[in-house]
C-alpha cells in the first residue's frame, strides 16, 4: 500500500493551499483571536 498522494490530490491540495491563503488568511489576521460572526462565515464560502 502507497501512502504517497496522487497527482490530483497533489493538485487538490495546493488549490485548497493557494485559496486559503488568498481569502481566509488575511481575514484571520485581520480579525485577531476573535470569533467571526455568521455573515464573514458566509462571505468566505461564496464563489
Amino acid at each position: 500500500m502507497s501512502f504517497l498522494m496522487t497527482e490530483e490530490q497533489k493538485m487538490a491540495t495546493e488549490g485548497l493551499r493557494k485559496f486559503l491563503n488568498k481569502e481566509i488568511k488575511p481575514q484571520l489576521e485581520a480579525h485577531g483571536e476573535g470569533h467571526f460572526s455568521k455573515e464573514q462565515l458566509q462571505g468566505c464560502t461564496k464563489v
